[in-house]
């Protein structure tokens, strides 16, 4: 019902199109064990190699690393289900969000005393009454919600990561609450919380990923200091997919550089006596290591990739990458769900996609993007790993005129970038 609103139908074409959505949708299964206790991570050395280790090997007790997922504009904790799925069979925790700032098809928060779930639909522009302060200039702006629900998403983000870091430290649910039906087939007692406590590493190596708004989201989170309570979250991986930069201050934005006391490094949660063994002194948190991997069509978009390609520059080893035929939407779910509802995008062609963002992704998080190419440590001057292991082919930069239909009107001409579905071009 929320995508209906979205896209402005009617409540009678809404009738009418959803019994057929839904036998359609009833019979797309996710093959998940739902609810399965946690896994202990093996053992490895801290350079990542396959031996593993014994117990006695002066290795702390092995941790899985976190992600973040921030989506975008009409997007769910559930739209990008096939790259999330992909980053957490490479060993991670993915923590995707739904952001509550109207920008999903439907949420539905709940009360935390009462329990009672709330239908909360997509936000329009223009259903927003603006309070009259006398700057009209900004109520006016066509930005101004995007403005505010950045803002949102930021607190919704460090307020998420703090309960959630709380949750592994503790092992109890806390501010969390649970959504699964505990009354039927799934009760409370049989989710494993205890299995949690420990094994998700917080405190370090957080990556976030957020595609679109979620993008800018990204960005947005990465050049603002926290908002008081909460310590900056750790991140060392920063992946914007199609990021959109409109809604963002211009110039900029640039990373913002934490600096922050040792001791207080634990978000949200009481200090053990590990952390209190640290020496409180000053350390500084880097700017995170940035990829932007962008569709051919937002590459294309001229002034908005010039901006990008400015912006990126800011970032230490930033990198865009563009991979041909890909859209706005191969980064989600939809072309592998209705490939017919996307003109140019095949079955065939949205899996490649698909497997080929995967792979992108999940070599970056792992820091084996880019091949030695003999100059050094600077990670620019590298080349993207081809062949069987990511399964990509790098092109040069070359943009054509293709005719794209031909109507009363005449001949109707687009531009995109020469080479095959997949192709990646590196900026």
């Amino acid at each position: 019902m929320g995508y209906f609103h979205f896209g402005g139908l009617g409540p009678v074409i809404t009738w009418l199109i959803w019994p057929l959505m839904y036998l359609y949708t009833f019979f797309i299964k996710i093959p998940v064990y739902p609810n399965a206790p946690l896994q202990t991570p093996a053992l490895h050395s801290s350079s990542h190699s396959d031996e593993t280790l014994t117990p006695g090997d002066g290795e702390t007790t092995p941790q899985w690393p976190l992600v973040l997922f921030s989506h975008g504009l009409c997007g769910t904790r559930t739209t990008y289900s096939n790259l999330c799925t992909r980053l957490a069979a490479s060993g991670r925790i993915v923590l995707a969000f739904e952001h509550r700032d109207g920008s999903a098809p439907v949420c539905m928060p709940r009360n935390p005393e009462t329990g009672e779930a709330k239908v909360k639909l997509y936000l329009k522009p223009d259903q927003v009454i603006w309070p009259k302060n006398g700057n009209t200039e900004d109520e006016a702006h066509t930005l101004a919600l995007r403005f505010d629900q950045l803002e949102f998403r930021k607190r919704e983000i460090y307020l998420a990561y703090s309960a959630f870091t709380s949750f592994i430290h503790t092992g109890n649910l806390g501010d969390l609450q649970v959504i699964d039906d505990t009354t039927g087939d799934v009760r409370a007692e049989q989710i494993g919380y205890e299995s949690w406590k420990g094994l998700v590493e917080c405190e370090k190596d957080v990556a976030f990923v957020g595609h679109s708004f979620g993008g800018a989201t990204v960005f947005s989170l990465l050049s603002t200091p926290p908002p008081v309570p909460y310590n900056p979250i750790p991140i060392t991986h920063a992946l914007a997919l199609d990021p959109w930069l409109e809604p963002l201050p211009s110039p900029g934005p640039e990373p913002y550089v934490h600096t922050e006391s040792a001791s207080d490094s634990l978000v949200g949660v009481e200090k053990n006596a590990q952390c209190d063994q640290v020496k409180d002194e000053e350390k500084g948190f880097p700017p995170p290591k940035m990829l932007v991997l962008n569709s051919e069509g937002f590459s294309l978009w001229r002034v908005h990739f010039s901006r990008l390609e400015e912006v990126v520059k800011g970032w230490d080893r930033g990198r865009v990458i563009t991979i041909l035929r890909s859209t706005h939407v191969s980064f989600s779910d939809f072309p592998l769900l209705i490939p017919s509802f996307f003109p140019s995008s095949s079955s065939s062609t949205a899996t490649l996609l698909s497997k080929i963002i995967g792979n992108l992704s999940v070599a970056f998080l792992e820091d084996r993007l880019y091949r030695d190419s003999g100059h050094g440590d600077d990670e620019k001057s590298g080349e993207i790993v081809d062949g069987e292991g990511l399964g990509v082919r790098e092109r040069e930069l070359v943009i054509e005129d293709v005719e794209w239909r031909e109507g009363v009107a005449g001949r109707k001409w687009k531009r995109r970038m020469v080479g095959e579905v997949g192709d990646v071009v590196l900026h």
